[in-house]
């Protein structure tokens, strides 16, 4: 989310995505696999059950979903890098990510982020989904590079 945040708001002037989820592959995926969007939905509305940890809108999850669905392909964040390329970017992927994996999500942004010529730091990892094992090197690049320190 801070990725397509800052795409479309050039007011964020750095963004920091450690393993970043593509909801535009996501989305892709749920409209062909029938199987996948039902473990996605099924693990989203037990989040729904609990109304302070997740919102999804009047809709529910169905439409949060459908939305997401619909809107895969514009929201592809290999996609979006073009309109990253005029701040600094840090995104981080775990190889052996299980819930985003690396082949699918991570690797095309990096890609796309080196043809866009984005001034951007990559960092990839052995771990899976655990941002933590990023957030040191995140943590230094907001440092140096966002707040110039």
């Amino acid at each position: 989310m801070a990725l397509q945040t800052a795409a479309a708001d050039h007011g964020v002037r750095c963004a920091v995505a450690l393993v970043p989820a593509d909801m535009g592959v996501i989305g892709a995926r749920w409209g062909t696999d029938a199987d996948y969007r039902a473990a996605w939905k099924a693990d989203l509305d037990s989040f729904a059950a609990e109304p302070e940890t997740a919102r999804f809108g009047p809709e529910g999850v169905d439409g949060f979903m459908n939305a997401i669905t619909r809107d895969a392909a514009a929201s592809r964040l290999a996609q979006r890098a073009p309109d990253l390329a005029d701040r600094p970017i840090f995104v981080a992927g775990g190889r052996n990510d299980p819930a985003a994996p690396f082949a699918d999500h991570y690797a095309p942004l990096v890609e796309a982020l080196r043809v866009a010529k984005a001034p951007f730091a990559a960092l990839e990892f052995d771990g899976g989904h655990n941002p933590s094992e990023a957030s040191a090197a995140a943590q230094g690049f907001i440092e140096r590079t966002c707040f110039g320190r």
